[in-house]
């Protein structure tokens, strides 16, 4: 009998435990209609947005989530107000990536050759390598006006609070 109660004792404490880990989570979602959410910020996280009708952008850290709005610091916003939502510390893709691969061979493999020809070799600075690292750095560039930034809420994207 003392068995049985200690079972049942066990499946109370581990029910209580479970259930605390399973409250939702809500969370801004950026989306096209009708489609799964293409971007996605938490409470916690810093946000950069711009509100209808001003030309500068708006940055902050969402501490709260309602049903239409976003609270912050000293504000609370409507999810009706803002205009664009800045997605770039959302993306995390090839393009994004390659971006920055680039960056770091442009100034590496200049630098690398350099060093490795002068101090090991004894020879002259070479320029074909520094014509390499400027190939890679204009790649760097133009990928990196191509990637998207922002994300204008309207007629293609909608804003949206929901819960995980």
């Amino acid at each position: 009998m003392n068995y049985m109660n200690l079972k049942v004792t066990m499946l109370f404490v581990l029910c209580l435990l479970f259930s605390h880990f399973t409250f939702a989570q809500r969370r801004l979602i950026v989306a096209k209609k009708f489609r799964p959410p293409k971007y996605s910020f938490y409470e916690g996280q810093t946000i950069r947005f711009k509100l209808k009708g001003e030309k500068y952008w708006n940055k902050g850290l969402i501490q709260g989530l309602g049903d239409d709005f976003i609270r912050m610091h000293y504000a609370k916003i409507m999810l009706s107000e803002i205009e664009a939502i800045d997605i770039r510390s959302q993306q995390k893709n090839f393009l994004n990536t390659l971006t920055g691969i680039l960056a770091i061979g442009a100034i590496g493999f200049p630098g690398l050759d350099t060093i490795n020809g002068v101090l090991v070799h004894g020879e002259g600075v070479d320029g074909k390598s520094w014509l390499i690292g400027a190939y890679l750095a204009t790649g760097a560039v133009i990928l990196y006006f191509i990637q998207k930034r922002k994300v204008k809420i309207g007629k293609k994207y909608i804003l949206r609070v929901g819960e995980i």
